[in-house]
């Protein structure tokens, strides 16, 4: 720590043992917010770089990029306990639940304040993740929540992403939501004289409904030849990249369909600027069930009507408030119907396009959460 006036100011690390650096939540939203508040922060994340670097004048510890999920867990480790020792922070924020036994050492050894960033319901997740064989995943989901409860208790501070996930954490979390940053470029208002542009922005996954969408899109195409399906996202695994692409050619899509893989948050902004109409389509799975998706404020911002799958979490989000549709996301050929007749109606498109601007420029925003981060840090400091 080190003094400004009067006042010590925190050394305050943010690390991730899986996230990329440019990740929207941790380092857009979470990272830069706090530097508002306190100077010193430093992000530890996985980077090709060796050397410490500043990142949107963020100081910057890269982490070796292991392939090998049995050298991540063997190694990477103890390489973030070492270098987090070594930078004699104060406070400590991970969000990667891997790193809640390194995270109980930081507290009961070397004293450090620990903040748990839980950004999904891990305990109903872990079955769905298809790259661990799916007898390894009912063992984790079968010990992952006494694992957790056993040491999380000892940490300063919880932070959820979703109002659902305070059943399990209870009293002690506090609810940071994972609304949208408002861009700064020029948002102008659509008029929806041409429907061309369609587009989905996130993960590109199976759960995600990646197939369905291309699905409902040829459906869409049939009626509408000009068209176009904007994909931007990384894919989850290099064999789904590879089906996806063989299905795009296999249905004759290639002029229609645009995939742009992993991009900038500044790139997105320019893809859904120029978009009509989005997609956040989600299997009923776990983590999905009661977790909002947070691409369809994304659409609000830029006044894009959108369809969801029909879960009762959008109800307040979609319905009542009147920004999209929901649909069921395993009937392609319904979607497509009910996509095509809502963008028939330019009237109603302009009025789903104003509600979800007002929405978010009223409520639906992270400068709430904001707000809300920035009080809990200082009451974390003022606990001593």
């Amino acid at each position: 720590m080190f003094l400004i006036g009067s006042f010590i100011m925190p050394k305050v690390l943010v690390v991730s043992a899986v996230n990329v650096l440019d990740d929207p939540r941790i380092f857009y939203k979470l990272v830069l917010s706090l530097k508002k508040e306190f100077s010193d922060i430093t992000f530890m994340v996985k980077s090709e770089r060796k050397q410490e670097f500043y990142h949107h004048s963020v100081r910057i510890i890269p982490i070796p990029i292991f392939k090998s999920i049995f050298l991540r867990f063997l190694i990477l480790h103890w390489i973030i306990l070492f270098k987090t020792i070594r930078g004699k922070f104060e406070i400590v924020q991970f969000n990667n639940p891997e790193l809640i036994f390194v995270a109980y050492i930081l507290k009961k050894i070397f004293n450090k304040k620990i903040v748990f960033d839980v950004h999904e319901n891990f305990r109903d997740s872990f079955i769905d993740k298809r790259w661990l064989p799916l007898f390894v995943r009912k063992i984790i989901k079968a010990i992952y929540p006494k694992f957790e409860d056993k040491f999380v208790k000892s940490f300063d501070l919880i932070i959820i992403a979703e109002t659902s996930y305070g059943k399990i954490y209870g009293k002690r979390a506090v609810e940071i939501l994972n609304y949208p940053i408002f861009p700064q470029n020029e948002i102008l208002p659509k008029t929806f004289n041409e429907i061309n542009n369609f587009v989905y922005v996130g993960a590109i996954m199976i759960d995600r409904c990646i197939f369905e969408l291309l699905e409902t899109f040829k459906y869409i195409l049939m009626k509408k030849k000009q068209s176009k399906l904007h994909i931007a996202g990384h894919f989850a695994s290099i064999k789904l990249e590879k089906d996806v692409i063989d299905f795009i050619k296999n249905n004759n899509l290639n002029e229609n369909v645009i995939i742009y893989g992993r991009v900038s948050l500044f790139k997105v902004y320019e893809i859904l600027a120029k978009s009509d109409f989005g997609f956040s389509l989600l299997q009923p799975i776990g983590n999905y069930i009661e977790s909002l998706s947070t691409k369809i404020f994304d659409y609000m911002i830029w006044g894009i009507p959108f369809a969801v799958s029909n879960f009762p979490i959008y109800d307040e989000f979609v319905i009542k408030a009147n920004t999209g549709i929901v649909v069921d996301q395993n009937n392609p050929e319904s979607i497509a119907k009910l996509v095509l007749d809502l963008i028939s109606d330019k009237n109603r498109l302009i009025e789903m396009s104003k509600n979800g601007q007002k929405m978010v420029l009223e409520k639906w925003n992270w400068l709430s959460q904001e707000e809300k981060l920035l009080k809990c840090y200082n009451e974390l400091l003022s606990n001593k």
